[in-house]
C-alpha cells in the first residue's frame, strides 16, 4: 500500500479538516522534529516515512495553529525506496491504534528525500488523497539539511507552512 495521503487515518483527518481549515503554522515539538531528523539520517539512502501525530488539547491552547506533539517512524517497504515510500497495512494499522490509544491524533506524514530538495515531488503531488499535513526532511550524507512543512491537498498546489518550534505548554 502506498502511503501517501498516507496511511493517516484519513477520516479523522478529513474531519479535522472540516472544521478546521489549512493551518497557517505548524508547531512541532523538539523532540518530535528531532524524531524525524534521526529517522531521515538513519533511513539514508532510502526514503523515511512516518505519522505525524497532536495530543488533542494542543491545538486549543493555540488557536490557528496545528501542533505536532510526536513524529512516529514506519518501514518503508518499497522496492525501490531510494525514491518512494511504501507500508504495511498492518504496521500502519498498529502505529494508528497506539496513537489512539494514547489520546493522540493523526493529522498528517512526514518523509524525507534523499539527496533532494524539501519540497513536493510530483510523485508526492500525484499521490495525494486526502488533505493535511506533511513534513518533508532533506537527507544526504552530511545529515539532515532542510526540515519543511507544507499542506498537501488533492488536485491541489502545496502550500508551504511556517514551520516552527512549539514553546513548551
Amino acid at each position: 500500500m502506498d502511503f501517501h495521503g498516507r496511511g493517516v487515518d484519513q477520516m479523522v483527518l478529513d474531519q479535522d479538516v472540516k472544521a478546521r481549515g489549512r493551518p497557517a503554522v505548524v508547531l512541532i515539538d523538539p523532540e518530535a522534529l528531532a524524531s524525524i531528523e534521526a529517522d531521515a539520517r538513519r533511513c539514508y539512502p532510502a526514503e523515511a516515512i512516518g505519522l505525524l501525530a497532536r495530543a488533542p488539547e494542543s491545538d486549543t491552547v493555540l488557536s490557528g495553529h496545528v501542533v505536532v506533539s510526536e513524529a512516529v517512524a514506519l518501514t518503508n517497504r518499497a522496492r525501490h525506496p531510494g525514491v518512494s515510500v511504501q507500508v504495511s497495512r498492518a504496521e500502519r494499522d498498529q502505529r494508528l491504534a497506539e496513537l489512539a490509544e494514547r489520546g493522540r491524533e493523526t493529522i498528517g506524514a512526514y518523509h524525507s528525500h534523499p539527496d533532494g530538495s524539501a519540497e513536493p515531488s510530483a510523485a508526492d503531488l500525484q499521490a495525494v488523497r486526502g488533505a493535511g499535513v506533511e513534513i518533508i526532511a532533506s537527507a544526504g550524507v552530511t545529515g539532515v539539511g532542510m526540515v519543511r512543512a507544507w499542506w498537501l491537498e488533492r488536485d491541489c498546489e502545496p502550500i508551504e507552512l511556517a514551520l516552527e518550534l512549539a514553546p513548551r505548554l
